[in-house]
């Protein structure tokens, strides 16, 4: 009788650590995506402002509909992440379920990787390699800042980033060429090492949100 009182004690305790376990979960998810959302707005103005200085440097390289018309996409993928911001913020307090606005969010940042990758075809400055170098520099650096503005979603930064570094890599391969071929390359080479520090700083911020928690169940 005593085994069986403590094993149905046992089951008891693994049924609250398991639930426990999902709650915390579930906190944890939150915040990362609050984390995500509230980057949003200067990510925006960020967009913008680079998409157009790219158009402004190829404008004598690059027909006029093909500048207009990246420009135009890159404008509805901001709408459509302010839309997204927008409804969120009428929950950002609230306990929302946490998977349907990951998945719209990841869903934005990929589609925004694609648009940002279609820069390779769409306005790319083929043969001039001042301004092929400008157009690699600028995607670095924004891939970098992923790296902090998307690094509280698992792969965000991913969706962004490899898209980008995907299309970049096809053009110059296309391009042929010594210097084509080692751009690509190092495209490559800075991919894994934003991923591996992107995937650092998500766990980072993943155990300090978790310890957050664990924090305030202590002042409880």
């Amino acid at each position: 009788m005593l085994r069986s009182g403590e094993k149905s004690g046992e089951r008891w305790n693994t049924s609250v650590e398991i639930e426990s376990n999902e709650d915390l979960g579930t906190g944890i998810l939150r915040e990362q995506i609050r984390l995500a959302m509230e980057q949003l707005p200067t990510v925006h103005g960020a967009s913008v402002i680079t998409a157009l200085f790219l158009c402004y440097a190829v404008r004598h390289i690059v027909p006029y509909a093909n500048i207009f018309g990246w420009f135009t996409l890159v404008l509805l993928t901001v709408l459509g992440e302010i839309l997204l911001y927008h409804r969120f913020s009428k929950v950002w307090e609230d306990s929302f379920t946490g998977g349907p606005w990951k998945n719209a969010y990841l869903i934005l940042v990929l589609i925004s990787g694609v648009i940002w990758g279609l820069s390779a075809f769409i306005i790319f400055p083929a043969g001039n390699h001042e301004l092929i170098s400008l157009f690699v520099l600028v995607m670095g650096g924004i891939a970098a800042t992923t790296t902090i503005s998307h690094s509280s979603m698992r792969f965000s930064p991913m969706a962004w980033i490899g898209p980008v570094a995907l299309f970049y890599v096809i053009r110059l391969t296309m391009e042929g060429g010594e210097f084509a071929y080692t751009v690509g390359l190092l495209i490559v080479l800075y991919l894994l090492t934003v991923l591996i520090y992107s995937s650092k700083h998500n766990r980072f911020i993943t155990s300090a949100i978790a310890l957050k928690f664990k924090n305030l169940e202590l002042l409880e």
